[in-house]
Parts: C-alpha cells; sequence; structure tokens
C-alpha cells in the first residue's frame, strides 16, 4: 500500500488567506451563542431565586454584541437601583457569576474548535 500526497507551498498559502475572513465570521457566532446562553441562564437563575419583591428583576438582565468577537451579557441601568443587590439587601447576587461558571467552559471549548477547524477542516 503506498500513499502519496501532493501539496504546495501555494495551496498553503491560499488556505492561510482564508483564515482571517472564516476567523471573524466563525468566531462572531461562537461569541454571540455564549452570550446568548449565559444571559438565558442568568435570567433562569435569577428567576427562580427571586421572591416577590423581585419577581420582574431577571428582566433587566439582556445581552449585546459589542463588536464581532465582543459580547455582553448582565444587568442594564444602575445595578444598586435592582432590589437586592445593596449591601442593605443582604450577601450580593451571585447570578451572573453562577452562569459564568456554565457558559465559561463551553465557550473556551466552542472556541477551541473553532480554531482547530480553522487550520485543520473537517480533522
Amino acid at each position: 500500500m503506498r500513499v502519496r500526497v501532493h501539496n504546495h507551498l501555494d495551496d498553503l498559502t491560499a488556505d492561510l488567506h482564508k483564515i482571517p475572513a472564516n476567523m471573524v465570521r466563525n468566531g462572531s457566532a461562537v461569541v454571540q451563542r455564549s452570550t446568548r446562553e449565559g444571559n438565558a441562564l442568568a435570567r433562569s437563575i435569577a428567576r427562580s431565586k427571586s421572591g416577590k419583591h423581585g419577581k420582574n428583576a431577571y428582566k433587566r438582565l439582556t445581552a449585546e454584541m459589542i463588536d464581532p468577537l465582543t459580547g455582553e451579557y448582565g444587568w442594564t441601568g444602575d445595578a444598586s437601583r435592582i432590589v437586592g443587590a445593596g449591601w442593605r439587601s443582604g450577601p450580593p447576587n451571585t447570578d451572573l457569576e453562577k452562569s459564568l461558571d456554565v457558559v465559561g467552559p463551553k465557550f473556551a471549548k466552542a472556541a477551541g474548535d473553532m480554531l482547530s477547524d480553522l487550520f485543520w477542516p473537517g480533522a
């Protein structure tokens, strides 16, 4: 059995020129998906933890894309006006941190897989 591989530097150059455009498109999709998932999870946590006084506080959690490779989610407006966010209300709100504990590792894996696919498509 014999395997022959014919490859030239021109093929490598062409592949490397495709990477930046694909990186922006694929990376943006990964960031956007992770931002939406993180916000949805934070809203779910906030909704399940809230009492009568803060039953609508979860609606103040929003997500947005800042640029193609940057997204953020969190509380809108002045965080000190959110019921349960002040120093008199007891422990600080940890809804965002709890959602990040779940979304962070998923984002890292998705970003790594996306970068692998840029260099080794179909592998």
